[in-house]
């Protein structure tokens, strides 16, 4: 039986109001290119995130948009068939999000904004239900993303990975969600992704990283561990916001991977390239370019297997340069051709989705802060029109799906009721979309093997979930024309027979209404038709738990006041889970009473006893409860009828730093408010702030723009930061953080060793810290502002149509194009880019003769630079003659291998479009023809013998005109293999030793490229570092506190690739001449569950000789250490840094006489 809450009609319910469309090209060209049609309404939302749904209609979760003028987040239903949407508001901000779908047909939606500019992401996981269209709250993810990516896995889970964090750093954990348990603990990766980084499931369960930088990488979900440098594109720099696509899997060749990569960079490339996973040595091989250069494009796999791509632009954000033209590639030939012209600029925050029909909705365009395209579109491939027989174009005869099965197992037989079956060609299954920025989350094509027989076909299912994860799949039937049916909609499952079971939720019966204190007593039960339910699974958010794992959880506490959505997942024996979860809303209403701080201001420096003052305003019921706490550690509480109450709060209590006050006051019958206030602790007023700068690491080579991360302790926020390199700053920022991470842009500083220095101040002191590093970029700082006309020559004779090129230099900024023919402005262009063009039209307006063009370019700093240039119109002559060519790159002599790139400059006028060929060694290499008069092909020099050939490019225009340009270079690809991957190993101490101090550390390295830089560390604090041609080197390292250590090696070959190894060993230099330091550890206690900033109470019982080494470590890493002559200290613990669950504190204190002491505490991290 079909599942009522998917789109149950299959061939004929499907179809879009024709009333809708307004075709954009002529019919007669449909057959060939396409259809593009501009629909008649319009999107009332900014369609930024967008994810096809089992019920044909498309969520779209978009947040405050980035627009100042909207108040409330939103996020909206669109059904393509009637043209509604259903708008909703949202109770966070999406904006920036990752969306993907669960194996249910549900959508989980990771992440957004919690702050703008700098931005900063949420730790907001949200599910919604396309049964219900609601938005239900579920468990929150350990850190904050903003612009994350969503990977499902081949056991349903769902992968996340990269963004910016809720602190406003780079985020490198992967975390894994399970709708019935919620989130694992996060596993690091050994390297910072881009943002929206694109990832694909493999066929052997593993996830491949395909860019958007060139370096490609491997993930192992069953071992969580990265494998980097697996492979480098051929364009060898960023592609961010191109697109990235696996291209349809088939049995017929045990489903080999290959992957598709195009477009991107500013300004934009037009190449494509792509790798092939089941070859024995993985390369990136370069394809055929598309039309045009896209950045902000998108990609969008058809049933035929063949890859739309469409959008963007030349230069980023900039419709004068759109691509509105689309591309279609097919993976079987490995061609381009024509998918038609839309009218419509799409360019950053468009989207692009398949529907099941086999048409191609396309939204959305935000170039500009509030400023959005609001028309949307649909593409109607080729394939859904044809020719009768008086050759007028009509919509093609579709193959119908009478009957398909609603849920299918893996590799498993099924039947398909069609009437077309004789004529069916193929059978394929589609994974519904999830768009935004450039890349679908979600989209993969099967391909699937079938025998026909009368009105049927018996298909096989995919072999398994590595193949095709579970989840909803539309299902398309393509007949030998090439034309495909309406999708219907197949579920793949693990256990199709299976059927979900179903929770209800007991208590309380309806949607409750509550004031902030109080409480909600809950309970549900569960029932599966054909098991049982084994799982219980309760989120409570704003709520006190705010998750359970028990049927009948009971009171729950909610005290802050807004609106809460509580669900309830249940899970049967076989692994199931609800489709559909229950839900209650708890509207929390504001107490009547407001609890405040009357003292310290907020954001205060404090030190010594500071009097706490505390007050309550409004309609509370008197006697009032008073409870003040530190950082979750309660310090004063008092029962009264007053409506005011103080404490002296002795802050040498903490350490200097910052610090959270609570103050929660309840009232006689239950209801509560609270209030936070942070302030700083600083009571050290000597010294400097102490500061470490643990990234770049000392001697490292940097290039482009490099991250700069600072610590600070000892001191109280707000802080302001500066970085400068000489009497240059480079950054400055002010935040409250401790731990910060600032963008240092390195192509402004000059090639070379510098020093780059941080200055850290606070209200009271300040702190430096440098680092020398190399800057490496190829360049010199950025000359002063120069502009240039790069075609036509000066002097030049031209006629028809005209490409007038320039160009800007040095200068910051963005920059403004002013053009004038003869004085008259034609062109007034501004923005980033530092390139213009205008096609000429000399035969309008432009007598034959001489002519002056005059550039003027101003930059982002005022700055003004010009540049003339005469030429002579002539538009009596005809065509032939001879062009000008010009071979630009490669250089003369040059050493080429892989992928060469050739530059080709027409300096004369001729008449396009032209015909360019590349030779070789007496071979062509490379041919195609374009309208440009500028333009780059690829040179493949492995098919090309080793050795000095001299390359000749050939240029034909349309009227006969020929010219030719040659350069003599090396060919040099060697044809051996490749030398081995980088490998890092300890070789001493053990893994696991007991070590006493000096102690040493032999590291190695094998393969890879000599030399290599080896750099150790010690609990992440780098500790030696050496460059050398030797494939061995060691250490003579000397610790002084007894524990637990991570060493952790990078190695770094002459190529820049990396390998690391890590290795636990335990120092153990034995009780000094003072014997053992007796210990007391009385906060936090045993079993207590620990989040956030714990603070560590520590005493020293015995007599012992200062001053003492205080070490903190858990999960085998030291989270502090510091050194004190007190015999009782509190020290910090961040526990986010350490993963969620059960774990051992370990405290351990050394003595200035050798003596030491070590206490453990079992706690449980929860964040």
């Amino acid at each position: 039986m079909p599942n009522s809450r998917r789109h149950p009609a299959l061939a004929t319910s499907f179809v879009l109001v024709l009333a809708l469309l307004v075709p954009t090209i002529a019919a007669a060209q449909a057959n060939v290119v396409g259809q593009w049609s501009i629909l008649s309404n319009q999107s009332p939302i900014n369609p930024i995130h967008v994810a096809l749904l089992p019920t044909g209609k498309i969520l779209i979760a978009s947040g405050t948009e980035n627009d100042p003028t909207h108040t409330v987040n939103r996020g909206a239903v669109y059904d393509p068939r009637t043209g509604t949407f259903n708008l909703q508001t949202l109770d966070w901000d999406a904006f920036c999000n990752a969306m993907s779908h669960l194996s249910d047909g549900r959508i989980l939606i990771v992440g957004g904004t919690i702050q703008y500019n700098p931005f900063r992401g949420s730790k907001n996981t949200t599910i919604f239900d396309p049964a219900t269209e609601r938005f239900v709250r579920v468990q929150d993810m350990a850190r904050g993303r903003w612009y994350p990516s969503n990977t499902t896995l081949a056991d349903g889970r769902t992968m996340v990975f990269a963004g910016i964090t809720d602190l406003g750093n780079f985020n490198n954990d992967v975390e894994i969600y399970d709708a019935a348990s919620g989130w694992g603990a996060p596993a690091t990766a050994p390297f910072v992704p881009p943002l929206y980084p694109w990832l694909h499931l493999l066929p052997n369960g593993k996830i491949f990283f395909s860019g958007s930088t060139p370096s490609s990488a491997i993930f192992d979900p069953a071992t969580r561990t990265w494998t980097q440098n697996v492979a480098t594109t051929t364009y060898g720099q960023d592609r961010h916001y191109g697109s990235s696509v696996l291209l349809p899997l088939s049995p017929t060749d045990g489903y080999r991977a290959r992957i598709m990569v195009m477009g991107g960079n500013n300004p934009a490339t037009a190449t494509a390239e792509m790798i092939d996973l089941g070859a024995p040595t993985l390369t990136w091989q370069a394809l055929p370019p598309m039309s045009a250069p896209r950045i902000e494009m998108n990609a969008v796999i058809l049933p035929t297997g063949k890859i739309l791509a469409l959008g963007g632009s030349a230069r980023d954000e900039d419709s004068t340069t759109a691509s509105l033209g689309a591309d279609l590639f097919d993976p079987a030939t490995r061609t381009w051709s024509s998918a038609g012209q839309s009218t419509i600029a799409r360019l950053y925050h468009s989207v692009a989705l398949l529907l099941p029909d086999a048409t191609v909705w396309v939204a959305g365009s935000n170039p500009f802060q509030g400023a959005w395209e609001p028309r949307m579109e649909i593409y109607t491939p080729a394939y859904l029109f044809t020719t009768n027989a008086s050759g007028n174009v009509v919509p093609a005869t579709r193959p119908r799906i009478t009957t398909a099965p609603a849920r299918v197992g893996y590799n498993a037989a099924f039947t398909v009721q069609t009437p077309d079956a004789a004529d069916i060609a193929s059978a394929v299954l589609i994974r519904p979309g999830s768009a935004t920025h450039s890349f679908d989350f979600d989209q993969r094509l099967l391909n699937l093997t079938f025998t026909t027989g009368s009105g049927v076909l018996n298909v096989t299912s995919p072999l398994n979930s590595n193949v095709a994860p579970p989840g909803d799949y539309m299902l398309f039937l393509v007949n030998r024309k090439g034309v495909p049916s309406v999708a219907a909609w197949v579920q793949m499952s693990p256990t199709p027979n299976n059927q979900p079971p179903n929770g209800t939720i007991t208590n309380p019966a309806a949607d409750v209404t509550i004031s902030a204190g109080q409480s909600v007593t809950f309970a549900g039960t569960g029932t599966d038709p054909d098991g049982t339910v084994t799982q219980y699974s309760w989120v409570f958010p704003g709520g006190t738990p705010n998750t359970s794992t028990s049927a009948t959880p009971g009171a729950v506490t909610f005290s802050t006041p807004g609106t809460y959505v509580v669900s309830l997942t249940v899970t049967d024996n076989l692994g199931a889970k609800d489709p559909s979860p229950p839900t209650r809303t708890i509207t929390v209403q504001s107490p009547g009473f407001t609890a405040s701080f009357s003292s310290p201001p907020d954001g205060a420096v404090v030190f010594g006893n500071q009097t706490v003052g505390m007050a309550v305003s409004g309609n509370g019921t008197a006697p009032f409860t008073y409870r003040f706490s530190v950082d979750g550690v309660q310090k004063f509480t008092q029962t009264t009828s007053s409506t005011t109450a103080s404490t002296v709060w002795n802050t040498q209590e903490v350490a200097d730093g910052n610090h959270t006050l609570t103050l929660t006051v309840t009232d006689s019958i239950g209801r509560s408010s609270t209030a936070n206030r942070t302030v700083g602790v600083q009571n050290n007023q000597a010294g400097a702030i102490n500061v470490a700068l643990t990234s770049p690491s000392p001697g490292q080579t940097v290039s482009g723009t490099v991250w700069v991360t600072i610590w600070v302790s000892g001191a109280a926020g707000p802080f302001s930061y500066q970085l400068s390199v000489g009497p240059t700053i480079v950054w400055t920022e002010s935040s409250a953080n401790t731990n910060i991470s600032l963008p240092w842009d390195t192509t402004r500083t000059p090639d070379g060793t510098q020093t780059l220095l941080v200055t850290v101040r606070n209200s009271i002191k300040s702190g430096s810290a440098s680092v020398t590093v190399n800057v490496r970029n190829g360049n010199q700082p950025p000359p002063g502002l120069t502009a240039a006309f790069t075609s036509p020559a000066s002097g030049a004779t031209v006629s028809g149509a005209v490409n007038v090129g320039m160009s800007a230099s040095g200068g910051t900024p963005n920059y403004t194009f002013v053009l004038k023919i003869d004085g008259a402005i034609v062109l007034n262009q501004s923005g980033p880019g530092m390139a213009a063009a205008l096609s000429w039209t000399t035969t309008t307006g432009s007598p034959n003769g001489p002519h002056t063009l005059t550039l003027t370019v101003n930059d982002g700093a005022g700055a003004s630079a010009t540049a003339t240039r005469t030429v002579t119109v002539n538009n009596a002559g005809g065509g032939g003659g001879t062009l000008t060519i010009a071979l630009t790159s490669p250089t003369s002599g040059q050493m080429v291998s892989g992928t060469t790139w050739a530059n080709i400059w027409i300096n004369s006028p001729g008449t396009a479009p032209y015909a360019f060929t590349l030779s070789a060694a007496g071979a062509t290499v490379w041919s195609e023809s374009q309208s440009a008069t500028h333009v780059t092909l690829p040179w493949v020099t492995s098919n090309t013998p080793d050795g000095p050939q001299t390359l000749t490019v050939t240029v034909r225009d349309a009227a006969g005109a020929t010219g030719t340009a040659s350069v003599n270079v090396i060919v040099q690809n060697g044809g051996g293999s490749p030398p081995p991957p980088l490998t890092a190993a300890f070789t001493a101490p053990a893994s696991g030793a007991t070590v006493t101090s000096p102690v040493t550390i032999t590291m190695t390295a094998s393969g890879g490229a000599p030399s290599y830089t080896y750099a150790l560390t010690a609990n992440g604090a780098q500790i030696f570092s050496q460059t050398t041609a030797a494939t061995s080197t060691s250490f003579t390292w000397s610790p002084t506190a007894n524990g637990a250590y991570t060493l952790g090696l990078t190695v770094t070959d002459a190529g820049a690739h990396t390998a690391t190894a890590t290795r636990t060993v335990t120092v153990n230099n034995g009780g000094g001449a003072g014997g053992t330091v007796s210990l007391a550890v009385t906060s936090p206690s045993a079993g207590q569950t620990v989040s956030g900033t714990t603070w560590v109470s520590i005493w020293i019982t015995s007599a012992s000789t200062p001053p003492f080494t205080f070490t903190l470590s858990a999960a085998g890493a030291t989270v502090w250490s510091e050194s004190q002559s007190a015999t009782h200290v509190t020290l910090p613990w961040v526990t986010t840094d350490t993963p969620n669950g059960p774990q051992t504190l370990t405290v351990t204190v050394r003595d200035s006489a050798g003596a030491t002491g070590v206490a453990t505490i079992p706690v449980t991290v929860q964040n």
